[in-house]
């Protein structure tokens, strides 16, 4: 599956949108951008209509700076197993074990011989990781 990646803007537009929600809920707060220049925290009372109306205007307006779509789909498309992109084991973001297997080929072996069909991919020792990269370009044209 393939999504188009998330610009600048909407990535900047989502980690202001999330602090923006952890304000209004866990912390009974405005936004950070509503706040005014002194160091009182202004409180968000969610059941009065004029602190509602003040974020949700907030919100609606941020939400127009970007696509907060793009960012989340887009993490659900980096996370599906069936790319083969993000480790499905760890609970970290790390490498799927074919990349880690073909960083660590590229990185200890000194000669690599491959043959697909009439095609041989010769890696000698001395060739820079990039070689077998240039390679594999190569044999896929």
């Amino acid at each position: 599956m393939k999504m188009a990646k998330a610009n600048k803007a909407d990535l900047d537009m989502a980690m202001e949108l999330s602090s923006a929600l952890e304000s209004l809920e866990s912390h009974r707060s405005m936004p950070q951008a509503l706040q005014d220049d002194s160091d009182d925290t202004v409180e968000f009372d969610a059941d009065d209509a004029e602190d509602c109306k003040k974020a949700l205007t907030y919100l609606l307006d941020l939400m127009g700076k970007g696509s907060l779509f793009r960012v989340v789909f887009g993490m659900c498309v980096l996370l599906d197993p069936r790319n083969r992109i993000v480790d499905q084991n760890s609970t970290a973001l790390d490498h799927h074990p074919d990349v880690k297997r073909y960083e660590w080929l590229k990185e200890n072996f000194a000669t690599i011989d491959f043959k697909s069909g009439d095609n041989l991919l010769h890696v000698k020792n001395g060739d820079k990781p990039d070689h077998l990269d240039a390679l594999i370009d190569q044999l896929r044209r």
